[in-house]
């Protein structure tokens, strides 16, 4: 988990990098998984089945998107979001013979 010091230094960052961007005329675009959140959420709705990357989501993990996604807008404005849902692939085992 970040330190106080390390999250206001990652949003110094962040606001420097989007204003650079958007000076420059770049589209930055940040990702939101929709079943995942961060550990600190995880670890304290634990109780609740949350983990960091859930098999699907819920009324919580849908609150807490919208809660994530509304904070980001309002902090980086000029940032595109990307919202998506998780999709796992199977991994599959091929057989391979000697011929």
């Amino acid at each position: 988990m970040l330190s106080d010091v390390e999250l206001r230094r990652n949003i110094e960052q962040m606001k420097w990098f989007t204003e650079e961007a958007r000076q420059a005329g770049h589209l930055d675009r940040d990702p939101f998984l929709q079943h995942s959140c961060f550990a600190a959420f995880a670890n304290a709705h634990a109780h609740e089945g949350v983990k960091v990357m859930n098999p699907a989501s819920t009324p919580l993990l849908g609150a807490y998107m919208r809660y994530c996604v509304s904070e980001f807008v309002k902090s980086y404005p000029s940032v595109g979001i990307l919202i998506t849902a998780v999709r796992r692939s199977r991994s599959t085992k091929r057989s391979t013979s000697a011929t």
